[in-house]
């Protein structure tokens, strides 16, 4: 069994292309490779339009199942290849594209999909929209990048260093409201905050934010004025902003720029711009208290999954993919509320499909009672933590994502022929108890 996979992104361009549109499908193609390398035989190539025939006409020689994953939206995949095409999407809109624009056949999202016969998709949110818009029985499977391997580890010694020194070392710009004033000029604070080596410490009950912040999607001005109306007389709390964009001034720009119109608080907002490896991004998780998110939709959103399988409860939005794992026991979802929008590739903006925009009072709730909690009651918080972990592993663990993908290509390789020819999809098949491509 062969595995291409192709992402419009390498190893050596990721770095330079943070924040602009579909950047996390580099990230989450990382993480599906372990779990495809146990099914089969994987294979990265550049270019699909010139690569992945040759390799399919040489597997289909030898009657060996071979197929290609795009991790892309489908607009961004091939749909005239021998090869089998499989898209690996997000997406966080309640309806699909489906016609379009311009002389750009392939923004009709209907179309591409039907054509290529089938898809994966990291929620079951998705999986719907997908089976709503074609048909009931389209071979849609919803796969989350199993990251929870990874990041699991890292619960064990939040239990453990709870309440140690909570410090990063890093290299970036670091802006903290204990020692500059968000009401000056952001350009005069940007030239004052170099990007250089130098260590955070973190105190208090802890929040952080992933996000970027010129991605409309996000609504993190919500997250950030609900942090500062909900903490305006508290002084033990720290919101930490992690900034995920290449161009570091445009990436506080926007920040700032909102910090300035908001009332002064004593708690505690960081402001951080820095790559940090791995070490470095473990030891900001530890440190973390509560993820939070206050998006308008999310395909996945790895952050948010990463936090919770380490032991980090999550104050989020109850919709969209967050659905699959964020509930009371693990965290503290927020209500939203569905508002009429544009699909992001419209160019004539028409407004034809939902987001999700949740509760400015539900998010300021959030916040004190998760303060209350983490303060008041230690026990209550170590049980919401191990349950976050625990629901993720239930959700993105790799032993999971294999078994719902080897049910799919199993389903996948009989419906194009291979089924006897491939020994190995054959016992695939047997793996799955019934050979569905739907979970």
């Amino acid at each position: 069994m062969i595995f291409l996979v192709h992402v419009p992104f390498t190893a050596d361009s990721i770095e330079g292309e943070v924040g602009r549109a579909d950047y996390s499908y580099y990230f989450v193609m990382q993480a599906y490779l372990p779990v495809l390398q146990a099914l089969g035989r994987v294979v990265e190539i550049a270019d699909p339009l010139r690569e992945a025939d040759a390799w399919y006409r040489d597997c289909a020689a030898s009657g060996e199942y071979c197929v290609l994953l795009c991790f892309a939206p489908p607009h961004r995949v091939p749909t005239r290849l021998e090869c089998p095409v499989v898209p690996v999407f997000a997406w966080e809109y309640d309806s699909l594209p489906d016609e379009p624009w311009g002389d750009r056949r392939e923004t009709d999202w209907l179309r591409v999909l039907a054509m290529l016969g089938s898809a994966i998709t990291h929620s079951q949110f998705t999986a719907r929209v997908v089976r709503r818009a074609i048909r009931p029985d389209y071979p849609v499977v919803s796969v989350p990048a199993p990251v929870w391997d990874r990041f699991a580890p890292l619960a064990a010694r939040r239990r453990e260093t709870s309440g140690a020194d909570r410090s990063v070392e890093l290299d970036g710009t670091l802006m903290d409201s204990r020692a500059c004033d968000f009401t000056e000029p952001p350009q005069a604070l940007i030239a004052a905050h170099p990007r250089r080596r130098q260590q955070l410490r973190l105190d208090g009950v802890v929040y952080t934010a992933v996000f970027c912040p010129l991605d409309g999607r996000k609504n993190w001005e919500d997250l950030v004025s609900a942090f500062c109306w909900a903490f305006r007389d508290v002084a033990d709390c720290t919101l930490v902003l992690k900034l995920v964009h290449h161009d570091r001034d445009k990436a506080l720009e926007e920040v700032l720029a909102l910090l300035r119109k908001l009332p002064r608080t004593p708690a505690r907002i960081v402001l951080l711009h820095a790559h940090l490896d791995d070490a470095q991004y473990a030891r900001l998780i530890c440190a973390t208290d509560f993820a939070v998110n206050s998006s308008l939709g999310e395909g996945q959103c790895l952050p948010l999954m990463e936090y919770m399988s380490a032991g980090v409860p999550a104050i989020a939005p109850a919709h969209t993919a967050m659905l699959d794992y964020l509930d009371g026991e693990c965290g503290f979802p927020v209500r939203a509320h569905e508002e009429l929008y544009h699909w992001p590739q419209d160019m004539g903006l028409i407004l034809r499909t939902r987001r999700f925009r949740p509760e400015w009072e539900g998010l300021r709730r959030a916040y004190a009672t998760s303060r209350e909690l983490r303060g008041a009651d230690p026990d209550a918080y170590a049980r919401m933590a191990e349950a976050a972990s625990r629901r993720l592993q239930q959700h993105c663990s790799q032993d999971v994502a294999r078994e719902h993908l080897a049910r799919f290509f199993a389903a996948h390789a009989a419906a194009i022929g291979y089924a006897r020819r491939d020994a190995h999809a054959a016992a695939l098949a047997a793996t799955g108890n019934a050979p569905c491509a739907r979970s």
